[in-house]
């Protein structure tokens, strides 16, 4: 009957060698939300085309979403911000220090992901947009400020809607429910891994690809941000 094949079955495999151990390097990912997220936290930083896909490799999500991913990966894969080959490295950034078109933030070359990024390393703006404490999704706290303040010195378009195009074209995901909510989150736009976002690509998420949303409170907090020296900031602008 149904007992004895299970019994058959058991004992069939009580020989078998118990799988191989994850990589020390790959997360545990929870079983909530591991369809959903691949947790790129454990590369270096700057980090390698190779390190990059090796954790993607590792990941839970499914078959077809990690091929979609390594795709995307590949075709950014060592092209830095000003266009040129780098060989895996990346460049490191100053948190928007350095001195350059005042409408266009520090780098008028950089991406949007490295603009956004390093406007959410500056201490001084804080209180306007900044990381929510995991380190793994942000969220604009004061949308006046934000445009006034710091879209002019980094961003072309002046118009939080335009602004708003831009973060769903590179792909961020809105959080819907929870303490994320209205939060945004791409696997690949991390606190302290500002080498990441050059793996980026410009296209919008793929919605019925994500899964359930993810729950941030299973994985580990990321560190806070380095410090930086607030006299090499662009000095923002005051609201009017």
């Amino acid at each position: 009957g149904v007992g004895n094949e299970s019994s058959s079955a058991s004992d069939a495999g009580e020989g078998t060698a118990a799988p191989a151990p994850v990589p020390a390097r790959c997360h545990d990912y929870p079983s909530s939300s591991a369809a959903a997220y691949t947790d790129f936290s454990s590369v270096p930083e700057p980090c390698s085309l190779e390190e990059v896909l090796s954790v993607n490799a590792e990941s839970t999500s499914p078959p077809q979403r990690r091929d979609m991913n390594a795709s995307s990966i590949r075709r950014r894969g060592g092209v830095t911000e000003n266009g040129e080959n780098d060989g895996g490295g990346g460049k490191t950034g100053e948190g928007g220090g350095g001195r350059a078109n005042s409408r266009r933030g520090p780098y008028s070359h950089a991406t949007f992901p490295t603009k956004l990024h390093d406007i959410l390393s500056r201490p001084d703006v804080a209180d306007i947009v900044g990381w929510l404490p995991h380190g793994r999704s942000w969220r604009i706290l004061d949308q006046t400020a934000f445009v006034n303040c710091v879209m002019p010195h980094f961003f072309t378009q002046s118009k939080f809607a335009s602004f708003m195009r831009q973060v769903n074209g590179w792909g961020f995901v809105r959080v819907t429910s929870g303490n994320d909510a209205n939060s945004y989150y791409s696997e690949l736009f991390l606190r302290g891994k500002r080498s990441l976002v050059r793996f980026m690509e410009r296209k919008p998420a793929i919605r019925n690809m994500l899964g359930p949303e993810p729950n941030f409170a299973e994985y580990k907090t990321l560190p806070p941000n380095p410090e930086v020296d607030l006299k090499a900031l662009i000095p923002l602008s005051p609201l009017p």
